[in-house]
């Protein structure tokens, strides 16, 4: 392989768990990824195989993953990019291997587990013998398919929030009387975000914070120039300080179109904030309703306008909607929980192989 390894996981005794993972420098599926790994590899070895993002890399090497950071089996043809995993795969002799999205999954050996965090095509996984959906539709999406049931794995996500004070709002250029509205996502058109813009021209008054990067910036910049809703509109770029930027929010606003799960959800819910979000396919999986979360339709700017101004102008519905949401993501969605599964699929995967 070519590219850089930093071999500090291999001081824990016992073969290591190899994690493929082709994903974009920044995105929910690709922190989950990585948290999951950094969990993972408190109790045993994990190694990962990854394109070369310098935050991943830094949380991975931090958290004594070793890390061999090479984009050619991802960017190469199929047969080309198995091979050069196969090369890999021979030389660690892996207890289990799993594969993060398609990309990864395509080039993954036999027996690998296969991550879904969408819903993606299912011929790219065929290489995979496990599969793992992270919500109970996309469990049931990949059975219509023809998926084998015995070896289809229902696993959510966790989140992961740094321990930190709410972030000082004067460093965001934000009065301390304003209330804020938080948005963390990509800057990419099936995450809603002119949507929240066009809603936000309805919130007199509020400043939203919007921590992500992508391919939608000088548009949405333009967008909230038209609107004139700049001066109330900060652009923060990607972020690592998430809990910072949560606990300092009134109301986290999930506006996506498209969102097989919304890891961020249970980011929210997780810091005590009150969510707002579109009834996006995980979100609407995930919230019930009135209780944990408010939910709107999708790309109804009106709706959502007025479920944010709700929130903000009741302090009695938000402080409710927070401790249920809190509540059900310690019984939901704890990160104990989410590990020991993953540990005992491994397990028996690295039995399976083991026997044959």
């Amino acid at each position: 392989m070519g590219a850089v390894s930093v071999a500090t996981g291999g001081e824990r005794a016992g073969r290591p768990v190899l994690h493929l993972l082709a994903g974009a420098r920044f995105g929910g599926a690709e922190t989950f990824a990585t948290d999951l790994i950094c969990g993972l590899a408190e109790t045993a070895p994990q190694v990962v195989l990854t394109r070369p993002a310098p935050e991943r890399l830094a949380r991975l090497r931090a958290a004594g993953v070793e890390v061999i950071a090479d984009p050619w089996p991802f960017a190469l043809p199929a047969p080309l990019g198995r091979w050069r995993v196969a090369r890999l795969v021979a030389r660690l002799q892996p207890r289990a291997v799993v594969a993060y999205m398609g990309r990864a999954a395509a080039v993954a050996p036999p027996g690998a587990i296969g991550w879904f965090g969408g819903y993606y095509h299912l011929k790219r996984y065929r290489r995979c013998r496990h599969l793992v959906a992270i919500t109970p539709a996309m469990r049931d999406d990949l059975l219509r398919r023809g998926a084998d049931a015995t070896r289809v794995h229902l696993i959510p996500t966790f989140a992961r929030l740094e321990e930190a004070e709410p972030v000082d709002r004067a460093s965001l250029a934000t009065p301390p009387e304003a209330k804020v509205v938080l948005c963390l996502a990509r800057l990419h058109p099936k995450k809603g975000l002119d949507t929240l813009l066009a809603a936000m021209a309805e919130v007199p008054g509020a400043v939203l914070w919007l921590a992500g990067e992508g391919e939608l910036r000088r548009a949405l910049e333009e967008q909230a120039r038209r609107l004139e809703v700049a001066e109330r509109v900060r652009f923060l770029g990607w972020r690592e300080d998430k809990g910072a930027l949560l606990r300092a929010a009134d109301v986290l606003v999930v506006p996506s179109r498209y969102e097989p799960f919304g890891t961020v959800v249970i980011e929210g819910w997780q810091a005590g904030v009150p969510v707002v979000a579109a009834r996006a396919d995980g979100p609407a999986a995930t919230i019930r309703d009135g209780e944990t979360g408010l939910l709107v339709p999708v790309d109804d700017a009106p709706a959502l306008a007025a479920a944010i101004r709700r929130v903000l102008s009741d302090r009695m519905l938000a402080l409710s909607l927070a401790l249920a949401a809190k509540e059900e993501e310690a019984e939901r969605f704890s990160r104990p929980a989410v590990l020991a599964a993953w540990r005992a699929l491994i397990d028996r995967v690295a039995e399976e192989e083991d026997s044959r």
